[in-house]
Formats: structure tokens, C-alpha cells, sequence
């Protein structure tokens, strides 16, 4: 395809030419034609070649009659200057070698730039012209993906619409130039949030300093479990691979918040139509200037969380949703810790049907949760302690580092966690979400 492309941008400069560079080319091309004749009838004159020739002539002779006064001989280069020059080759030239151009990647490279040398030759102001490219990283490393891309763009006055399945490229492109292309229910592709819009580029705008390689994955995948830090990261990636489960294969991934920030990574899950899963702990905190008061924090997390975004919930006891009500629930005094809402509905069952909406608190943290698990066994010979409160302030200290280190001493034993399990529900329901969903 490069070639094609080499070929019409040299026809294109050629038919540009003045008549004076015309001649001067007509008259080089004639010297090249004298000096190939001349090369030819040297190469013939070799020794080692000119016996070849007669071996090999002397061999079809023989067998056939059909070859008789018909010589064949050895033609280095063609004795045709134009039909040399229209075969020239595009190579490199490095360290005073020449290399002649080779994979995929590369040859994707000179086409597009072959291609991109033209259009700046067509440029016309009294003309829109829409650009359309197809996936232009194929065969290239992220970073040259990520060059090739701003050299379209820099080089490219008019519309450009590119597709890409490349987060390097969507990591460099403006978000609020992002289209992201779904289906649903095998239904066509859908524009998720009706394409660009206003709204669409202020979240992204609340997003930017979060935004990298890492969560530009978001717009290419059907679902993602949304976690605070990188030890539910390593552990939820340990969990599924112990279970023979490939979130490849469900096109689904853990992103870690780095915190509990879990809103805007919400919002634009929302916006891009991109289902989720949360999975926050529920610690207790105090509350700021009340003296001896606590709440549950993951409740109020994921209460304000709703209340932002405006997020339905159908059993939640009000209507509308009085979130500032719940709030007062979930808070109280130090020592008079309360069992059920003001409804009468127990705090165990008001999280249960959270998660009904893939939204899921731990029983308090991920490494008390993990210390009621199966895996106990495992931590106490992984810390060499057998007393549960000495092992989980040790889980507690370089938590990433920690995690890392037991899932590698222990990974077979993570299968032992039950599917039914607190810990697995948020993995399975990013399973289920991923179903029916198909990035475009």
C-alpha cells in the first residue's frame, strides 16, 4: 500500500514541474540511459557470471528445442532509465548503510506520511476537506503511536475523524473531541452520551488531573470495577486469575481511585455509558467538631455519592431520596453504635441491597474482610502470627507492598474463597455487567 502512495505522490510532484526543470530532468534520464547499457555489458563481461550463463544456456537447450537461439542473461538493473526510476525504492540510510524498509509498523509510518505530504500539497482554503483514518496505530508501540498522532494533527488543517482502540492515543487526544462507540443487546452502535457535549467535556474537565495512560482503558472497555487503592487492585487481579477468569476475555478491568474519590471516575462511567462496580470500605470514622461522634463512613460514601449524581435508588426508604436523613442514621454516638435506620430497616440489609446495584462496602476493610476468609491460614504463615489484631496491623503497614508478595507466596489458596463470598460479589457482578455490553 506504501508503494501505491510513493508512486502517486511522485506522479503528483512530476506533473508539477516547469518546463525548464522538465528538460533538465529528460536530459539526466538520457545520460542514465547511456550508462546502463554500459553497466549491463560490463556485468555479462564477469568471468563467474558469463560461465553461468552458459551452463544454464546450454541446460535449456537440451531440453527443449523451443530454447535454441534464445540466450538468457543476467540483468543486475533494468536498461530502461524511466522503468529504473519509476521501481525506486524508499530505504534508510544509517551509519553509511543502506536498509531496505521492513514490518508492518514502519510501512505504516511512510504511507501515512506519503499520504500526509500530499494532502499538504492539495491544501485548498476555498475547500473543507474531512480527513477519515482507521485505526492509524496498528503495528506501532505506544509511543509511536502516540507521535503518529500528533503529527496527523499537527500537519492536518481540516476535520479529522480517526477510530482508535489505542488508550495512548485517546490519552493525548482533547477529551471533549472523544466519541466513545458501544452496543448494547447486540443492538447498532450507539454515541455514548449522545457524542460531544458541553456537559461531556466539564465532567472530563473535573477528571484532568486523574486523567493518564492507565484510565484512558475506560473508553474502550464494557465494564470496570472501580476500587480506593492498588493492594484491592492486586488482590481482585490474584482472585480472578485463581479462578480462571480472564478480564480480557470479558474485556472488564480494576481501576484503582487512589482514595476514596470514587465520583468522578462514577460520572464519567456514567457519561460514557460505561457500567460499573464500586467496592469502598466501611470504617468508622469520628465527625469533625462533635465531640464522641462517629459514622459509618463506606454508607456516607456512597449516600453522597448518589446525591451527586443523582443516581436512583429504588429501595431506598424515601421519596424523594432523603439523603440528609440516612446521614443522621448512620451517625452516632461513641459506644451506641445502631443496628437499623430510622425506618427500621438493619444496617446489614440497607448494604446487602446496595450491592444489589453493584454498589459493595466491606464488613469494615478489605484486609478484615480478608482475615474472615479462607485465606487466614495462609496469613498466618505468611506473617508468622497467629493473633488476628497483630496480623492485620502488619497487613496494614505498605499495604501494596504486602498484598503483592502474599498473592505470589499464595496465590493457589485464593481459589478457596467462596463465590458466594463478600470479597468475590464485586468481581462476579463486573463479569455479569460485561455481557451485553460491546465497546466499538
Amino acid at each position: 500500500m506504501y508503494k501505491k502512495r510513493k508512486n502517486n505522490l511522485i506522479d503528483f510532484t512530476k506533473g508539477k514541474r516547469s518546463d525548464q526543470i522538465v528538460n533538465q530532468d529528460n536530459s539526466l534520464i538520457e545520460d542514465i540511459d547511456n550508462n546502463l547499457i554500459s553497466i549491463n555489458a560490463k556485468i555479462d563481461d564477469i568471468s563467474y557470471i558469463k560461465k553461468s550463463l552458459d551452463s544454464i544456456n546450454t541446460e535449456m537447450e537440451t531440453l527443449s528445442v523451443n530454447n535454441q537461439n534464445k540466450k538468457l542473461r543476467f540483468s543486475s538493473i533494468s536498461s530502461d532509465a524511466e522503468q529504473l526510476i519509476d521501481n525506486v525504492e524508499l530505504i534508510y540510510e544509517t551509519d553509511d548503510k543502506k536498509l531496505t524498509l521492513g514490518g508492518d509498523g514502519r510501512n505504516n509510518q511512510i504511507y501515512l506520511s506519503t499520504w500526509i505530504s500530499k494532502q499538504k500539497e492539495l491544501a485548498d482554503d476555498k475547500s473543507i476537506t474531512f480527513y477519515a483514518l482507521e485505526e492509524p496505530e496498528a503495528h506501532l508501540h505506544p509511543q509511536q503511536q502516540v507521535r503518529l498522532a500528533r503529527h496527523i494533527f499537527d500537519n492536518l488543517d481540516q476535520q479529522i475523524l480517526i477510530t482508535s482502540h489505542s488508550p495512548s492515543i485517546a490519552n493525548e487526544i482533547n477529551p471533549g473531541n472523544i466519541i466513545r462507540l458501544y452496543s448494547s443487546d447486540s443492538k447498532s452502535s450507539i454515541a455514548a452520551n449522545e457524542g460531544i457535549n458541553e456537559e461531556l467535556i466539564n465532567f472530563f474537565n473535573d477528571f484532568a488531573h486523574r486523567r493518564n495512560l492507565i484510565n484512558s482503558q475506560l473508553y474502550f472497555l464494557n465494564s470496570v470495577l472501580l476500587v480506593e487503592g492498588v493492594s484491592e487492585v492486586i488482590f481482585y487481579k490474584t482472585l480472578a486469575k485463581s479462578k480462571s477468569i480472564d478480564l480480557n476475555q470479558y474485556n472488564t478491568e480494576i481501576l484503582s481511585v487512589e482514595g476514596v474519590g470514587f465520583e468522578p471516575y462514577a460520572q464519567i462511567c456514567l457519561s460514557l455509558k460505561i457500567p460499573f462496580s464500586i467496592r469502598t470500605d466501611n470504617d468508622l470514622n469520628k465527625i469533625q467538631n462533635k465531640t464522641g461522634m462517629l459514622r459509618f463512613s463506606g454508607i456516607n460514601r456512597l449516600i453522597n455519592l448518589l446525591n451527586n449524581l443523582n443516581y436512583s435508588i429504588d429501595f431506598l426508604p424515601y421519596s424523594p431520596i432523603d439523603y440528609e436523613t440516612i446521614k443522621k442514621d448512620i451517625s452516632f454516638k461513641e459506644g451506641k453504635k445502631p443496628s437499623t435506620l430510622s425506618n427500621s430497616m438493619p444496617i446489614p440489609e440497607f448494604i446487602n441491597k446496595l450491592s444489589k446495584h453493584n454498589l459493595y462496602l466491606a464488613t469494615e476493610d478489605l484486609e478484615k474482610d480478608i482475615i474472615d476468609s479462607p485465606l487466614f491460614s495462609s496469613l498466618k504463615e505468611f506473617y508468622n502470627e497467629t493473633d488476628r489484631d497483630i496480623i492485620y496491623e502488619k497487613m496494614c503497614k505498605k499495604k501494596g507492598e504486602n498484598m503483592f508478595n502474599f498473592s505470589q507466596s499464595y496465590f493457589s489458596e485464593f481459589e478457596k474463597i467462596p463465590d458466594t463470598s463478600i470479597l468475590f460479589a464485586p468481581l462476579l457482578s463486573i463479569l455479569d455487567l460485561s455481557i451485553g455490553e460491546t465497546n466499538e
